[in-house]
């Protein structure tokens, strides 16, 4: 949470001031409710796969998981949910984004 405005008392200058710095894993832990992945469908193959699940594996959490695999030249979306469950932390996002992929919180 941050607020940008002009400074009492200076004309023309502005700041910019810190209210709360949250780390990721805490977001993920207040949230709770889980990750959306958006997966252009152009990148699944066995491969990726295998990656995606790997990823899955190493960390393993509360958090729900779903899909949407997207073609975006057709503007195709392909809603999926998971029944795996994963710590939606800055490590695991970190990754999933290595993959290709956009992620949403909630």
């Amino acid at each position: 949470d941050a607020s940008y405005k002009e400074r009492w008392g200076r004309e023309g200058e502005f700041q910019l001031k810190l209210n709360e710095v949250t780390m990721m894993e805490s977001v993920a832990e207040k949230r709770g409710k889980g990750v959306h992945l958006q997966v252009p469908i152009h990148l699944v193959d066995e491969d990726w796969i295998n990656r995606l699940e790997a990823v899955c594996n190493r960390h393993k959490g509360p958090h729900s998981l779903r899909f949407t695999l997207v073609e975006p030249e057709r503007q195709i979306a392909m809603p999926f949910l998971s029944k795996r469950t994963v710590m939606a932390d800055t490590d695991f996002l970190r990754e999933v984004q290595g993959l290709g992929v956009v992620y949403e919180m909630g």
